[in-house]
């Protein structure tokens, strides 16, 4: 129960942006406090991003360094866990079609967000974890409907463009 509250908390971050203020709805870093006033942050990652156009701020490197564990939706630094992805990749194919549009227009200038921060974190002595494993990943993706429905490379470009514009205002 608490790994799915933890993954609903984690989606919902990814989906609907907000920051501390009150009067301010817009970022992508989220402070929450557990019912035992344990302090945690929740920071919408995005997997890819070109370097040349987003940094990761130094609010949220200053937020993880005060952090006892950083925890990303799996923890790829898992040799074993890691390779069942590898493996099972090709059952999500249709689900990549995006990443592929978006190497193909960035290419070598796209790096790995959640590496970053695991990179950040390992400098800082920071514990890593994952929310799930490759296999519950998986699973639930091999349960989506298909869904590319045929969108151009542009439309998938310019979702990926708002998504960058997210991150140089956070």
């Amino acid at each position: 129960m608490k790994k799915i509250s933890a993954y609903l908390l984690l989606f919902i971050g990814l989906t609907i942006s907000c920051s501390d203020s009150q009067n301010d709805k817009s970022g992508l870093l989220w402070r929450v406090t557990s019912q035992d006033k344990k302090i945690g942050f929740i920071f919408g990652t995005i997997h890819l991003y070109p370097t040349d156009r987003v940094k990761i701020s130094n609010k949220v490197l200053s937020t993880l360094k005060q952090c006892e564990t950083l925890a990303l939706e799996r923890n790829i630094k898992d040799s074993v866990d890691q390779k069942i992805f590898t493996e099972r990749l090709i059952e999500i194919q249709t689900i990549l079609r995006p990443y592929q549009v978006i190497s193909d227009k960035y290419g070598e200038r796209l790096k790995n967000m959640e590496s970053e921060l695991i990179t950040y974190a390992d400098s800082k002595e920071i514990k890593l974890t994952g929310l799930e494993t490759s296999t519950e990943l998986l699973d639930l993706m091999t349960r989506v409907p298909n869904i590319d429905k045929g969108e151009t490379d542009e439309y998938i470009v310019g979702l990926y463009e708002i998504s960058l514009d997210m991150y140089k205002a956070e």
